[in-house]
């Protein structure tokens, strides 16, 4: 079994999990959803990634109820504790997303996983959808935290065939966001 989907189904059993494996304090759920949502509301199809126990997944689809959400995690432990809403389906994809993003989890995945997930974004996302994600920069490559460059993020984004790539720092220093469009 992966090791990272090992991790997390134990995390899930945490009886503290909704208020632990999180970035520190300053990194609200509130502040992930205004980097997210970047003046943007018109949205019909919304993919999360790595969407855990729903933490940001729940209060966006909460925000837009019009709009279906969608989330997808490694640990099918995590999706069980998730609350639900009848515009939120787990573990299910869709074509012509509108937006796919994730927070505070490719800092955790492995290259390959970070690849696969940026390729998926870009065959589920409708042309002009974007995927909007945060990656640590860094060479560390160590279970649980595997950083990577700008350079190498942008040559992925491009191999895949995302365009209008637009790179921020926000909250930590070593954080890096990236808008791409398809």
């Amino acid at each position: 079994m992966n090791q990272s989907k090992q991790f997390w189904d134990k995390a899930a059993k945490d009886p503290e999990v909704r208020y632990k494996y999180i970035a520190d304090e300053w990194a609200s759920t509130e502040t992930f959803l205004d980097i997210i949502k970047n003046n943007n509301n018109d949205w019909n199809n919304v993919l999360e990634i790595g969407c855990g126990i729903g933490r940001l997944l729940v209060p966006f689809a909460d925000m837009y109820k019009k709009c279906n959400f969608y989330g997808i995690d490694i640990s099918d432990e995590m999706i069980n504790l998730a609350p639900k809403r009848d515009n939120i389906k787990y573990q299910e994809l869709t074509d012509n997303l509108d937006l796919v993003y994730s927070m505070l989890v490719f800092q955790h995945i492995e290259h390959e996983e970070k690849i696969n997930y940026i390729k998926l974004a870009y065959e589920k996302l409708k042309i002009g959808g974007n995927l909007f994600f945060q990656f640590v920069i860094g060479e560390e490559n160590s279970p649980y935290s595997y950083q990577t460059s700008r350079f190498e993020i942008n040559r992925i984004l491009s191999h895949a065939g995302f365009k209008n790539l637009i790179f921020t720092d926000h909250m930590h220093p070593e954080w890096m966001f990236v808008r791409a469009t398809k």
